[in-house]
């Protein structure tokens, strides 16, 4: 075997060592979050909504600048504005502890959350875009999105999250 391929050899080994160790890791910080340390549904419903409550009056101070006489331009900034104060919010929100038995419900109210960011993304593309039916059929995508969103925080206990959060 020339020096050539005993490096090779090395440098593959090495590769998958280190990923070997990086699947390990991955694995016991699953283990330890386990439903063993999960916190209570009281628990989890307070932090979550302290936390909602904080980015709701973010997103009313970033949403109050825009009036009916602003320009596209300003529209899209402030909606920018909220799109990073949704994806801090949504970054925190998901980051909690679950308590047991709620992982499915959250995980779906956190995806349609997501969805709902990413059509903001795809209105104020369109806005900058100049294209005002994408605009308007955009947003009302994203107006027929918040009810059903909102049933689903305050069915898990998260109002401030859901219907609170339009108060």
């Amino acid at each position: 075997m020339s020096t050539v391929d005993l490096t090779r050899r090395n440098q593959r080994s090495a590769r998958w060592s280190t990923l070997a160790a990086v699947a390990l890791a991955l694995v016991v910080a699953g283990c330890s979050s386990s439903s063993a340390s999960a916190p209570s549904k009281a628990s989890y419903d307070k932090q979550a909504n302290a936390i909602c409550q904080t980015f709701n009056s973010k997103l009313k101070s970033v949403g109050s600048a825009i009036s009916s006489s602003s320009s596209d331009t300003e529209v899209a900034s402030a909606l920018t504005d909220a799109i990073s104060l949704a994806e801090q919010g949504s970054a925190k929100l998901e980051a909690l502890p679950k308590p047991s038995g709620d992982n499915t419900a959250l995980n779906k109210a956190y995806a349609a959350q997501d969805a709902q960011v990413t059509q903001m993304k795809q209105l104020v593309a369109a806005i900058k875009q100049n294209d005002a039916a994408k605009a308007q059929s955009t947003e009302a995508a994203l107006n027929a999105s918040n009810d059903p969103l909102n049933a689903q925080f305050d069915a898990l206990g998260l109002t401030t999250c859901g219907s609170g959060s339009s108060t």
